[in-house]
Formats: structure tokens, sequence, C-alpha cells
């Protein structure tokens, strides 16, 4: 059809492009937008979701985040934040955020088994060695945060 490769390819891309805006590859399930080329078929994206809804819980390899160097499971929450899935659950648990203060310790010892019954929230004082006044202070504000 074109002797000229540059004019081939250029055809070729606009065609494809064209197939790919008609909607020929199929929708996504998730925004409704078109696929592209290898999407939705067998293979790499085989969901039937676009390049940008096929990310996160929604990818097929999807394992619930990863674990960190040491061993506690690390959440994306989006725009490059990092949450650690032990503290995201005992927030949801509890309906707010975590204090400064407040940790939240493994039953069992397992950094990454992360089950509401495993997990149990601990109020720790700021450091050791605090002179008996400011420790006063800081339990008084403990108790001021809980008694709202």
């Amino acid at each position: 059809m074109y002797k000229n490769k540059e004019k081939r390819r250029s055809y070729i891309k606009s065609w494809r492009a064209k197939r790919v805006a008609s909607g020929f590859y199929g929708k996504c399930k998730i925004c409704n937008g078109n696929l592209g080329r290898n999407e939705g078929v067998k293979g790499r994206h085989s969901n039937g979701l676009c390049i940008n809804c096929n990310k996160g819980e929604h990818n097929q390899n999807w394992k619930g985040g990863y674990l960190n160097e040491d061993g506690y499971r690390v959440m994306n929450i989006g725009s490059g934040k990092t949450i650690l899935q032990h503290r995201q659950v005992m927030e949801k648990l509890l309906g707010r955020k975590l204090f400064n203060n407040e940790t939240v310790h493994h039953k069992n010892g397992k950094r990454d088994d992360n089950r509401i019954e495993n997990l149990e929230l601990w109020v720790g004082a700021p450091v050791r060695g605090v002179r008996p006044q400011d420790l006063v202070r800081w339990a008084k504000e403990i108790i001021k945060q809980y008694e709202q």
C-alpha cells in the first residue's frame, strides 16, 4: 500500500488509534472507558480493566500491599502516601486517626497478621527517664484525650 515505511507506520498508528477510540476492544468494567489493544484479552490485562483502573486492589496480582524491611505490611493510600496496615485497621475500628503516643501491638507477634482479633491498642509514655512533673502533665493530657 505504502512504499514509504514512515507513511505506513503513521497510517497503522492512526488506524489503531481509531479502533481504540471507537471502543472496538471493549469497555472498562470500572470507568466504562475504551480499552486499548492489549487490555481485556487473555494475557497481561485479562480482567477487562483499562490501564488507569488496573491498579491496586483491582489488579489480579494484588496481594494487599507489600512487606517492608521490618516485616510490617505497608498499604498505598494514593498520591505516593503509604500507611502501615495494622495502624489502618485500628483506625477503622476506632473510627478516628491514632494519636502520636498510641501504638498497635500484635498479640501473636506476627507483624503481617493484621486481623482485628490479633491487634490491641497500646498507649505508651513518651520516653523513659522522664521527670515526675512532666509525666504527670503527660498523664493528664492522655486522660483529657480519652474523655472527649
